[in-house]
Formats: structure tokens, C-alpha cells, sequence
């Protein structure tokens, strides 16, 4: 359809951490490019009613400006568990999660407590409407059960320009920025037009002055060199037009 804004699929993903210890941390927010904002992970054993240990069921914050798609990423479960996924403490989606005598799935009993383990290797989803919401995974079983979460997964869609790629150490900051329409697919069709008047937020700068370089990557050449200074930690970059992709140091 002419004029219609062409957009691409993204999908970005959330690890989780191991471990049955006692979880402190419930609230994961989630930025709008669907990263997880602070250093803290949803734990890896989502846990039953019954357990012992401090029970977490995590809580994801969101809000993307066009609808996406929530995965919950199963391999094991011990031994029987629902799983419950919420949007704005609203269920909508229960799945029942037995550990024994499920079809296509490997089930086996542990030899040390007796109980049954069962390897899902399975994405549960739910469809989340744009703007503000929270969804929240609980294991719902009234048991003693656990569910081995590999991951989150966001999907959705969003407008076809730039991608930016990170590397942070403890003096600079490595960036990468791609125009989305330069892809070895299409290598033997003319470049893609230069994208124009982009900004790039950066954060976690701390305080002090900033060194800012841009660099072709194709030549190693620097573009433009300059200096910022972050405010509450955060500087707003602007992107040099491009075609292809950029290179960024920032140096302290």
C-alpha cells in the first residue's frame, strides 16, 4: 500500500538467573526496546505455593507504543505445576504442567527424592495491547513444585530504521548502530537512504566529562569527535546521518 510505513519483527529476550535460593526482587522493568532495565534477573525456578524458599512470581513492566507478544520459555517442571501468566493482575492464561505420562514430553523419576521431572522445551505466550501494562508469571499449583524458566521473550513490531548494539567497560562504551535496511540480503540492490535526525540515549555514564567519537566502520576513519557531559547519568546522542551503520566510543 503506498505511504504505509514499513516495519520488521524484533524480538528481544530476558535471562534468568539459577538457583533455589530465597528471591528478593519481584518488579523487572522493561525499557521501550525491550531490555531489561537494572542489573537484577528474574529467577530461573519459578515457584509453587508450597515452597520453602521466598517465593517471587516476577512481574514485568512494560510499555511499547505498538501491541507485542509475551513468551515464557519452559524446559522442566517438578513434578506437577500450572503455570499462570497475568496482564495487569488480570489471568488470562493458565497452562497445566504434569510431570509424568505427558505425550511427546520425556519424563523421568529422581532417584534421590522420589519425584518426577518432566522436559517441556516449550514457549507459552500471551499477546499484550500497546502502551502501560504489567505481566506478571506465577506458578499457581498449591504444591510444592517448581518450574524451570530458560527465558523471556518479547515480540513485536516496530518501524524499519536504526538497531543499536552495546558493549559497556569500566572507562568507555562501545556502540554499534545499524540502518535495518542494510542487510547482506540486500547486497546487490542500491543502498538504502541515509536516515536522518536520529537520537541515541545512552545511560549508566555516572558523572564526568565524556569523550565522544564517531568512526566508519568500513575504513576505521573518525568521523566526528566532541565532548558531552551526562546529567543524572544519561546522554542524549545525536546519530550522524547514515546509510549503512556507524561506529560510537564514548571514553571517559
Amino acid at each position: 500500500m503506498p505511504g504505509e510505513e514499513r516495519t520488521i519483527e524484533v524480538e528481544t529476550a530476558i535471562k534468568t538467573r539459577g538457583g533455589f535460593g530465597d528471591a528478593t526482587v519481584s518488579d523487572f522493568p522493561i525499557r521501550p526496546d525491550g531490555t531489561l532495565s537494572g542489573a537484577a534477573l528474574p529467577p530461573e525456578f519459578t515457584l509453587a505455593r508450597g515452597r520453602s524458599e521466598r517465593r517471587v512470581s516476577p512481574r514485568f513492566l512494560t510499555e511499547f507504543p505498538q501491541p507485542s507478544r509475551f513468551l515464557v520459555e519452559v524446559r522442566d517442571v517438578c513434578p506437577d505445576a500450572q503455570l499462570t501468566i497475568s496482564l495487569d493482575d488480570r489471568p488470562v492464561r493458565t497452562i497445566e504442567l504434569p510431570a509424568r505420562d505427558v505425550p511427546g514430553k520425556l519424563s523421568w523419576q529422581d532417584p534421590t527424592y522420589g519425584i518426577w521431572v518432566c522436559r517441556y522445551e516449550e514457549s507459552y505466550a500471551i499477546d499484550v495491547p500497546a502502551g502501560r501494562h504489567v505481566i506478571q508469571v506465577e506458578n499457581s499449583h498449591a504444591g510444592g513444585s517448581w518450574v524451570q524458566v530458560r527465558g523471556y521473550r518479547f515480540l513485536r513490531r516496530e518501524p524499519a530504521g536504526l538497531r543499536v548494539i552495546g558493549l559497556a567497560g569500566r572507562q568507555s562504551v562501545l556502540l554499534w548502530v545499524q540502518n535495518r535496511e542494510s542487510t547482506w540480503q540486500r547486497g546487490d540492490q542500491p543502498r538504502p537512504a541515509a536516515i536522518t535526525g536520529a537520537n541515541l540515549s545512552v545511560d549508566g555514564l555516572g558523572t564526568g566529562e565524556r569523550r565522544v567519537e564517531w568512526l566508519d566502520p568500513w575504513s576505521g576513519k573518525t568521523l566526528s569527535a566532541g565532548t558531552v557531559s551526562p546529567r543524572a547519568g544519561t546522554v542524549v546522542l545525536e546519530v550522524p546521518p547514515l546509510q549503512r551503520d556507524l561506529a560510537c566510543r564514548i571514553l571517559q
